[in-house]
């Protein structure tokens, strides 16, 4: 399956890869560079080389948990739609892709991150 976000294509596996790629620039405050090695796995550039894993954050509430706290307020802001149908952007989100909550709180999460909020 694929998604439109910000009006580019990204497979289930490049949103996960968006997702970590975020999340390593905000946990590491002297990255450099960031690199993906044939594993999965993510490599940020500072000192040296750290680890920071490619998680499940399209299935695995756990792995996504870090990225609805992030996004919290804005997945619950209300969304007047289809003459005056009040519905969260969450809501909103599942609804325009046909997918589930976390692939919508991921969605939100890189839309935010590229328009320069959060």
């Amino acid at each position: 399956m694929t998604y439109t976000i910000n009006g580019k294509e990204y497979s289930e596996f490049d949103i996960n890869k968006r997702c970590a790629e975020i999340l390593a620039w905000e946990s590491e405050p002297h990255v450099k560079s960031v690199e993906f090695d044939r594993h999965n796995c993510f490599w940020v550039e500072h000192v040296g080389f750290s680890a920071f894993p490619v998680e499940h954050y399209l299935n695995n509430p756990a792995d996504t948990w870090p990225i609805i706290e992030k996004c919290w307020d804005d997945l619950n802001k209300s969304i007047l739609r289809n003459g005056g149908l009040r519905k969260s952007h969450w809501q909103d989100t599942m609804q325009m892709h046909k997918c589930t909550k976390l692939v919508a709180a991921c969605i939100c999460f890189i839309e935010l991150k590229e328009q320069g909020n959060g």
